[in-house]
């Protein structure tokens, strides 16, 4: 516009207007411009006419103000008028620039629209075409910002979706209907222009403090129904115009039609993928029965296909009445495999309820379902849907999904889980059955093998053993134990322990009827005993911790009776079921079958190596058994006691009433020895007049019990003569403990020899051990005969050669004495020494005694023990002391380099010393089956050579003058 009012050119206090001389200022170009028609039409623009007009317009309010001539006005009404027309001049004037500028802008709003339909027309995603036309809607209105929300009829909001500034409008956030500008857009349905936004009533609470000054937005409609609201924003004072208002909803129609697009390929690729997935799980029903194989494939394929955050069965276990974690995606399905999570049925989880009422369940949001069950591994859940697995009405299974977006599960979502869950019923029971052919022909196979294996052994332990390891197989059990019934004690005692902490259950024994295996024990009645540790009726077993476990029992029956039980274990929460309790029973009775013909063998066995006489086993059966159950306490701590017996003066009943007599009297003690023992004790003929008894679980005072039960036994009984003579019988009993004397099977023989001499050298018919103090005083049936004749004549029996050799070194101590001018007592005492200081060997095997070759270490070890046995026998002894500690000493070296003591020169007893000398001389002087015997001066160049060394030098040199005297006759 050319037209011009120059406000500024006379200042308004100064201006006067008269009447009849208005001053106006205009220039000449403003005056041509005004009144010249040939140059309005020179501008020649398509907004000639609306120029024309707005001037025309200007001239006129000009004139009217310059007519006033008549008015009288004071100055300050002229001031007032005069700054009015500038307004409305300044007003026309923004208005011209408008109307010059709107060609320029709808040719810029065409060229938008133009590149938006190109972009439209590209190959782009649904979210990025949004955000173009979001983008170009504030373009082509002068917005600043701008945003497009979404309705989501779920949860019924509109929720901000695609945004140009996040910082404004966060993506994510909800309105609700009628709240804010796109509320109100919800709420009506039509389009909405807010001139002044920062003082509009309907603003949303979030907005308060939002920089807009005006706002408009238009619904998104396609088919009848709103998909969202488009909403532009400008922070500048201009307001939107209608026709900004029509551009919007122009774009509002290709922005519904993207949605719904969007809505029906994504309804028709998930469609494509349900199906694809169904298909696929039939495919994988059709190949796979193994279930856990199975279910991890599914779920696998479930959450692949559709991107769900966690997808996982649980199989219903109505015995139980729980609902169990079978298979799940990821790594929280390893955690809740790991850990053999379960939910109670119908208390815990949407699962449990689910499997409870059977019906499907979403929880939109599960912190507002108050049924979810919440788990560390799942702690992103949001959203979850499960469903239940039925077969025949019967809900065997929970297929269940979880997201961590809110309301990420529809009507789509739950139709497609049913018809999965029905495809997995089919699937579960196909496998079961499966399972259940393929378990039922491992247990039959199983269990004719089993009776092969039987069948092929008559070794009781044996057979045990292999009833208790396929049993713990085949209910796939972490323990297994089988006791046997012990009538006696009415104890039930563990035979085999296949599990942890076998020491500690096969060390207790279990009372008939108490705990859960003593009650099958004494009703005969399997039992199954899930949560065992809950049961009012279980025992702790000492050592063992106290952890929650499930146990069943199978009573072992053999002719009706309950010879035994069989026990397998579970822990944890695991139980047991019908079917393997009846496998377990099909075992037991197995088991009662190979027991008894187990127990034929042995008692054939047992006659094989009976003694025929007694009845009792024999020497080398007794020997074996001990060898057994020292093993065997050693194994589990405990005691166990060896008692040897033997008959006082047999040969007096032989010589005077016949061997026959002899014999009754054997058979007469083998009984009373039988009557006074324990079931469990062990009892063997030793020798001729001799018994060993074995004692397990029996120290030092039970084996004293039973040796005077014994005793007592054959006090009752005499032996009945021809003719109607009662004879009495007497016998000596020697007795050691393991570990308390030793632990060594063979010593135990040799130090119970050694006990039971020593019961005979106190008088015979009493009992003695090691350390025990013995009555002294001889009883009234002991037998007339010299106690140390009656050693030495033992002694010759088991070695001749220690016989002999005692009678030498006697000679040659006693000449050494008169040498040395010994008194009578120690004269006397070095004969008894000389003569008997080997009888210690009494208590070493024969067969070392009699070796032709040289001992290994474990036989000197024996022999290094005979001066410490024979100083056991001798504490009965007159003299005893003097006796006592020549005996035990007569090995010491001077040197401190001998045995037993390591004693050192005069520190060793003279008595001792003479023996070592005497004994080194007849060792000398004899033949051996290793070597030769020495000559005489051989010998006395071996003394003098060990003179100071192993002999005491002065006792040496003395011996040496009666050797060259030749006065040791």
């Amino acid at each position: 516009m050319v037209l011009r009012i120059r406000y500024d050119a006379v200042p308004p206090h100064s201006l006067a207007l008269r009447a009849g001389a208005p001053h106006v200022l205009m220039s000449s170009e403003e005056s041509a411009s005004v009144g010249d028609p040939q140059i309005r039409k020179s501008e020649g623009d398509s907004g000639s006419q609306a120029r024309d007009g707005v001037v025309s317009t200007v001239g006129r309010s000009v004139m009217e103000l310059l007519k006033m001539e008549n008015t009288q006005k004071t100055e300050d009404q002229l001031i007032h008028d005069l700054v009015e027309c500038r307004r409305h001049v300044a007003k026309l004037e923004a208005e011209r620039l408008k109307v010059e500028q709107a060609p320029h802008r709808e040719g810029r709003r065409l060229d938008v629209l133009r590149q938006l339909g190109l972009e439209l027309a590209g190959s782009h995603g649904p979210d990025d075409l949004l955000h173009r036309i979001l983008s170009r809607a504030v373009q082509l209105v002068g917005g600043t910002s701008g945003g497009l929300c979404l309705y989501h009829r779920k949860r019924d909001v509109l929720e901000w979706s695609v945004v140009t500034e996040p910082q404004r409008l966060p993506i994510g956030s909800v309105v609700k209907r009628g709240e804010g500008l796109a509320g109100k857009v919800w709420e009506s349905g039509d389009a909405l222009t807010v001139d002044d936004y920062p003082h509009w009533h309907g603003r949303a609470s979030t907005d308060q403090g939002s920089p807009w000054t005006a706002g408009l937005g238009v619904p998104l409609r396609w088919g009848g129904r709103l998909w969202g609201v488009l909403s532009v924003f400008s922070d500048a004072g201009d307001t939107f115009s209608a026709a900004d208002t029509e551009l919007l909803n122009l774009l509002a129609s290709p922005a519904a039609l993207i949605i719904e697009n969007a809505r029906l390929t994504e309804q028709q690729r998930r469609g494509h993928r349900q199906t694809q997935t169904i298909t696929e799980v039939g495919r994988s029903i059709a190949a796979i029965l193994d279930l856990d194989t199975l279910l991890s494939q599914v779920v696998d394929l479930i959450a692949d296909r559709f991107g769900y955050y966690f997808v996982h069965v649980f199989q219903v276990d109505s015995d139980a009445g729980r609902a169990v974690f079978k298979a799940g995606t990821g790594l929280a399905g390893r955690i809740l495999k790991e850990r053999g999570v379960s939910l109670r049925i119908g208390e815990e989880g949407i699962i449990g309820w689910v499997a409870h009422s059977g019906e499907p369940l979403i929880a939109d949001n599960v912190d507002e379902e108050p049924r979810y069950y919440f788990h560390p591994a799942l702690a992103d859940t949001s959203s979850e849907l499960a469903v239940p697995i039925r077969l025949r009405q019967e809900v065997i299974g929970v297929l269940d999904v979880q997201s961590e977006e809110l309301d990420a599960f529809d009507e789509t979502d739950l139709g497609t889980l049913q018809t999965l869950a029905d495809q997995l019923a089919v699937a579960m029971e196909n496998a079961r059955l499966y399972e259940q052919a393929r378990r039922r022909s491992v247990e039959l196979s199983t269990l004719l093998e089993t009776a092969r294996d039987l069948a092929s052994s008559l070794d009781l332990d044996e057979v045990l053993e292999t009833i208790a390891r396929r049993a713990k197989e085949l209910t796939l059990a972490d323990g297994s134990r089988i006791y046997l019934l012990n009538q006696a004690e009415e104890t039930l005692t563990p035979l085999v322990v296949l599990e942890d902490y076998a020491d500690e259950i096969m060390a207790t024994y279990v009372p008939i009827g108490q705990g859960i295996t003593g009650h099958v024990a004494a009703t005969g009645v399997p039992e199954i005993a899930n949560q065992a540790h809950r049961d009012p009726r279980a025992i702790k077993i000492p050592g063992t911790p106290e952890e929650p476990e499930s146990l069943m029992c199978a009573p072992i029956a053999a002719k009706g009776e309950v010879i035994g039980v069989m026990t397998l274990c579970r822990e944890g929460e695991k139980g047991f079921n019908d079917a393997s309790l009846r496998l377990v029973t099909s075992l037991a009775s197995q088991a009662a079958t190979s027991i008894e013909n187990a127990r034929l063998y042995e008692e054939t066995k047992r006659l094989a190596v009976s003694d025929p006489l007694t009845g009792v086993w024999n020497r080398r059966h007794i020997a074996d058994h001990l060898r057994t159950e020292v093993a065997r306490a050693s194994r589990f701590k405990r005691e166990l006691s060896f008692l040897v017996m033997d008959i006082d003066n047999l040969k007096l009943f032989n010589d005077t009433y016949g061997h026959p007599a002899g014999d009754e009297v054997i058979r007469t003690v083998a009984q009373a020895v039988i009557s006074a023992i324990r079931d469990i004790d062990a009892v063997g003929r030793y020798g001729g007049d001799e018994f060993a008894v074995i004692l397990p679980e029996a120290g030092a005072e039970g084996a004293a019990v039973v040796a005077g039960r014994i005793l007592n036994a054959l006090e009752k009984e005499p032996f009945q003569a021809p003719g109607g003579t009662k004879v009495p019988i007497s016998i000596s009993i020697g007795a050691v403990s393991c570990p308390g004397d030793t632990d060594e099977v063979d010593r135990l023989f040799s130090l119970a020899d050694t006990a039971m001499y020593r019961a005979k050298l106190a008088g015979g018919g009493r009992f003695a051990s090691l350390t025990a103090v013995l009555d002294e005083t001889p009883t009234e049936s002991e037998a007339p005969f010299d106690i140390l004749q009656g050693l030495l004549i033992t002694v010759d029996a088991k070695d001749h050669y220690t016989f002999k050799h005692s009678q030498a070194v006697g000679k040659y101590a006693l000449a050494l004495a008169r040498a040395l001018k010994l008194s009578k007592d120690e004269t006397k005492a070095l004969k008894i020494a000389a003569e008997l200081h080997d009888v210690g060997k009494i208590g070493v095997r024969t067969d070392i005694l009699r070796k032709p070759g040289p001992l290994s270490p474990a036989e000197w070890k024996m022999i290094y023990e005979h001066p410490r046995l024979g100083h056991m026998l001798l504490r009965q002894v007159p003299q005893k002391e003097a006796v006592l500690q020549a005996v035990l000493h007569h090995h010491e070296r001077y040197d401190g380099m001998g045995y037993p003591g390591g004693l050192e020169g005069e520190e060793i007893p003279l008595l001792a010393r003479v023996l070592a000398v005497a004994d080194a001389y007849s060792a000398m002087m004899a033949d051996r089956p290793y070597r030769k015997a020495l000559t005489l001066d051989e010998a006395r160049d071996e003394l003098r050579h060990h003179a100071g060394k192993q002999f005491d030098p002065h006792l040496t040199r003395e011996f040496i003058a009666l050797l060259d005297k030749e006065n040791v006759q």
